[in-house]
């Protein structure tokens, strides 16, 4: 197949979209996001994170 701008663009796109859904994974497990928010929110730092 041809490398065309139009080719690039479409798997950019389709690139990008597989990496929304994998970040959606990833931030849909509780435990994790509670680590990410327990250590960049300000009102969620003295928070106990305890995992289930």
């Amino acid at each position: 197949m041809i490398d065309t701008y139009l080719k690039r663009s479409l798997d950019s796109a389709n690139d990008k979209a597989k990496y929304d859904e994998n970040v959606k994974t990833i931030l849909s497990d509780k435990t994790i996001l509670a680590w990410i928010l327990k250590y960049s929110a300000e009102e969620y730092k003295g928070c106990n994170i305890e995992a289930t």
